[in-house]
């Protein structure tokens, strides 16, 4: 049977333990270590081949061309607010990438086992354990005991996360209250860093050709312009690939936020009981309303052990919640 709520009952010790399997094997952790890695590498590949390969060629290319001086300083300040863009995105994706990866996502901290009432008189023991919406009610795990509604327990960091959304191999932690904002700006900048790359690399497109299939031997280019070449185009393939992966999961992931709906939730069936309306829905994700959405910074978010619902427990946005 399920262990009661009541504060300071015989369970309540060994749910505290549960607290601290959060801790990952050595094995663990190295295996976890390799998409990181692999994610770190693209972006350190993508600014090198942009900014010391790309751009240079292109003001060389102009230049080459001897083209009317106002069209060289046409073809200079396109490239250079392309420059701009590309390393602006990168570098928001970047921030949003490491902001993901090292904040806490919402670990479920010891005072949640040390709240005393209300805690059982605000809310109420899940009597089932199938996946549905279970709106202001506690819910069990057998490994970390009892845990707020909306949260769930995750294999790979071995604890229970508020909110929690999915757990990311590419960031190396789980995406859940805390660190939800940044996964989704991670998604977009990202997206849009890998599109201002492909922009900048379609006008070479037709100079790449001619570097790989010359009309003649005469024609052919040296090692130096070749090995531009390959470096732009293996780039502008890894960023167009990107460009679609990231996008499509920026779409998705905003259309699941502004539903108030977790990765998790979305197999749940019938409408949100969270669904508070698009702005209130995004402020439990993003914080308050206001140019703070647009940074990687740290939102002002509700406590995760309850929320408001549409049941009318408005109660749930704790006002003493806020982190």
């Amino acid at each position: 049977p399920a262990p009661s709520l009541q504060h300071g009952s015989r369970e309540m010790p060994l749910l505290m333990g549960g607290l601290f399997n959060h801790r990952r094997s050595c094995a663990a952790r190295i295996f976890s270590t390799a998409p990181v890695a692999l994610s770190l590498a693209s972006f350190g590949f993508e600014w090198y081949s942009y900014n010391l390969v790309l751009l240079p060629w292109t003001w060389q290319l102009l230049e080459d061309r001897e083209i009317q001086r106002s069209s060289l300083n046409e073809g200079r300040l396109i490239s250079f607010a392309g420059a701009v863009a590309f390393n602006s995105f990168w570098m928001l994706a970047l921030w949003s990438f490491l902001r993901c990866a090292f904040t806490d996502p919402g670990y479920l901290p010891e005072v949640w086992h040390l709240m005393k009432p209300p805690f059982g008189t605000e809310m109420s023991l899940a009597e089932s354990t199938a996946r549905c919406w279970k709106p202001g009610q506690v819910t069990y795990c057998r490994d970390c005991g009892l845990r707020p509604e909306r949260s769930h327990h995750c294999s790979v960091c071995r604890v229970c996360v508020l909110r929690m959304d999915h757990h990311c191999p590419w960031v190396g932690n789980c995406v859940g209250l805390r660190n939800h904002k940044f996964f989704l700006q991670l998604a977009c900048y990202g997206a849009a860093a890998c599109a201002a790359y492909v922009a900048a690399a379609l006008p070479r497109l037709q100079d790449i050709l001619h570097i790989a299939l010359p009309a003649s031997r005469s024609q052919a280019q040296d090692g130096g312009c070749s090995q531009n070449a390959f470096i732009v185009t293996f780039g502008s393939a890894l960023a167009a690939s990107f460009a679609v992966a990231l996008g499509g999961l920026f779409a998705s992931s905003a259309a699941q936020a502004a539903q108030n709906r977790t990765s998790i939730e979305y197999r749940y069936p019938g409408i949100s009981p969270y669904n508070l309306g698009f702005v209130r829905n995004l402020e439990q994700i993003l914080g308050p309303r206001g140019t703070s959405w647009l940074v990687p910074v740290t939102p002002e978010l509700p406590d995760g052990f309850s929320f408001p619902n549409k049941l009318g427990d408005e109660q749930g946005w704790h006002s003493g919640g806020l982190a």
